[in-house]
């Protein structure tokens, strides 16, 4: 597992292994966890998509020594006896916590000389990867006493999707905004959701669509709406979310985008959706998350029955049109979405969601429930005064 968004390594991996129909049984550990599953492409299967993990090893041994771990793979010398009259291989060395010299990756190398492959070395796709990972930790909480804790030794099946990180980073986008979401976050909350081919996903927040675009690369059909018609409209030259779709070659995945309020559409759609993602509304002055919840404030449109002409032309017709708006309470924000939800999810669909809150203030209950879901996941990222919480509820409502 990696070591970036710890908080988000359980959710992740419980989701996947119900998406994917894992089968998983293991212990919680970190940052090398062993995992249980039926077959090596159920391995594979886990690799195609979780952005937290870095490799997927077969396990052969591990040890606290490395005396210990050659003892362990010779006795598990079942594991990798086809390998060794023909098949091409490469041996990997990593390490956590400690930098390995390239002397002492060879020296490491060279202890498994007795498995005595015949086969040739090929760096370049081989039939089969050995890796040794060395596990080290600072017992006493200082970097300058890094001690080798345990050494595993496995057969390297696939590396996990933290490319696809770097494949959504925000540089590579053309249209973005202050409030885009972090690559990493918006495919982890694309998995929480269990997306997946042909699902069908919403945000009712799109903003500059980093949910739309996560969802979309996994194989859902996406429909993005915002009080904000900027992500529909896009500026000059034809950039907007539809642009860089196309640069992620899933336009074709964008079902629609609408310049609403999910408090005017909840009542008039019927579509029956797998899963809601959503990251927080923002329309927010610069440091107000620093405020009690209370003061935040967003902007709603309000009921208007009557047209307005000037020169000639109905107002809200004209390009530059703005609908005049309303405050609208962090509480109502989350009381609509939920109700929305609730309406618009198919039985076992998934809302997942950015939860501001203030850190020396926060209790479980400031997580909002609704009667017909149930709170699966609250994973945070902490940035000191305030977090945000990652909340993932299931609609169990038939």
């Amino acid at each position: 597992m990696t070591i970036a968004h710890e908080e988000f390594r359980m959710p992740e991996l419980d989701s996947l292994n119900q998406l994917l129909d894992l089968g998983l049984e293991y212990e919680e550990s970190e940052p090398y966890m062993v995992v249980t599953m039926t077959n090596d492409q159920k391995a594979r299967d886990l690799g195609s998509r979780a952005i937290l993990v870095k490799h997927v090893l077969k396990h052969w041994a591990d040890a606290a020594s490395y005396d210990d771990l050659h003892n362990m793979n010779k006795a598990n010398h079942s594991f990798w006896d086809g390998y060794v009259e023909s098949a091409s291989f490469k041996i990997t060395v990593t390490s956590f916590k400690s930098t390995l010299t390239q002397a002492r990756k060879s020296e490491i190398i060279e202890s498994l000389s007795y498995m005595d492959f015949k086969g040739p070395i090929q760096l370049n796709q081989p039939d089969v990867e050995i890796m040794i990972s060395e596990e080290h930790h600072n017992r006493l909480g200082r970097m300058t006493n890094i001690q080798l804790r345990r050494v595993w030794l496995g057969e390297k099946l696939c590396d996990g999707q933290r490319s696809l990180v770097d494949r959504f980073d925000l540089k590579k986008r053309a249209y973005i905004g202050n409030t885009s979401m972090e690559a990493g976050l918006s495919l982890l909350m694309a998995n929480q959701g269990l997306v997946r081919d042909s699902s069908f996903v919403t945000d009712p927040f799109t903003g500059t669509g980093s949910m739309l675009y996560a969802a979309a690369w996994f194989g859902a059909f996406v429909f993005g709406s915002d009080i904000d018609g900027r992500p529909i409209r896009g500026k000059g030259l034809q950039v907007d979310i539809s642009f860089d779709l196309t640069i992620f070659f899933c336009v074709f995945l964008l079902l629609s985008g609408l310049f609403v309020s999910i408090e005017r559409c909840a009542k008039r759609l019927g579509r029956k959706d797998n899963s809601k993602l959503r990251d927080e509304p923002y329309m927010l002055p610069d440091g107000t998350w620093s405020h009690e919840l209370s003061s935040f404030h967003f902007s709603s449109p309000i009921d208007h029955t009557q047209s307005f002409f000037v020169v000639g032309e109905i107002d809200d017709r004209k390009s530059d049109y703005i609908p005049p708006s309303r405050p609208w309470e962090m509480s109502e924000v989350l009381e609509g979405l939920l109700e929305f939800s609730l309406r618009m999810l198919k039985p076992n669909g998934r809302l997942v969601y950015w939860l501001p809150t203030v850190t020396e203030d926060y209790k479980a209950c400031d997580v909002p429930q609704i009667h017909g879901m149930e709170l699966v996941a609250n994973s945070c990222q902490d940035f000191g005064k305030w977090q945000r919480r990652v909340s993932e509820l299931i609609n169990f409502r038939i």
